[in-house]
């Protein structure tokens, strides 16, 4: 394993155009349990709420947003965010709840434009993944750097196993 001592919370993730990102809070509350969103992504990558029957999958939006009438069922998506230096950043800020994953530039996805007419786009760098998003597609997991010798220390084996960067925001 790796040694935590060699973490440097000062190195940060160079975002390019087009990285993509999926940005979201690591513990949520869904009807019975509180979750750890990072220990089921990186265990099972990321999966779309309508998918996943343990009821573990619980979206930052959860009961404050309901999309009807579209032909691909809103909580069916995995939402994600293709790097826009003009746009993007607006989503990168740091607080203590957050954690992004980068996933890799083979992640297949969707655009708004290969998306249905009825589709809402939520923002501007939005793409999409119509199916679960396995743990060897992550890269990178990026945790605010307080956390990042507790995330090291919890989650190191997933990290090597996956061959998957930890890195301060």
């Amino acid at each position: 394993m790796s040694n935590p001592d060699s973490l440097n919370p000062s190195e940060r993730f160079q975002f390019t155009e087009g990285t993509l990102f999926h940005r979201f809070r690591r513990f949520v509350t869904n009807k019975t349990m509180t979750v750890d969103r990072l220990a089921n992504v990186l265990e099972h990558g990321l999966i779309a709420p309508a998918h996943d029957r343990s009821e573990s999958v619980v979206s930052d939006t959860a009961g404050k947003l309901v999309v009807v009438n579209t032909v691909v069922p809103y909580d069916s998506v995995i939402f994600l965010h293709q790097f826009d230096p003009s746009v993007s950043r607006r989503y990168l800020w740091q607080d203590n709840e957050s954690v992004i994953v980068i996933l890799g530039p083979d992640t297949p996805i969707k655009t708004r434009d290969e998306m249905d007419e009825t589709w809402p786009v939520m923002c501007e760098d939005e793409v999409y993944s119509l199916d679960p998003i396995p743990p060897s597609s992550i890269q990178t997991v990026l945790v605010p750097a307080g956390q990042l010798g507790a995330v090291h220390n919890e989650f190191s084996l997933s990290l090597e196993t996956n061959n998957i960067r930890l890195l301060s925001m």
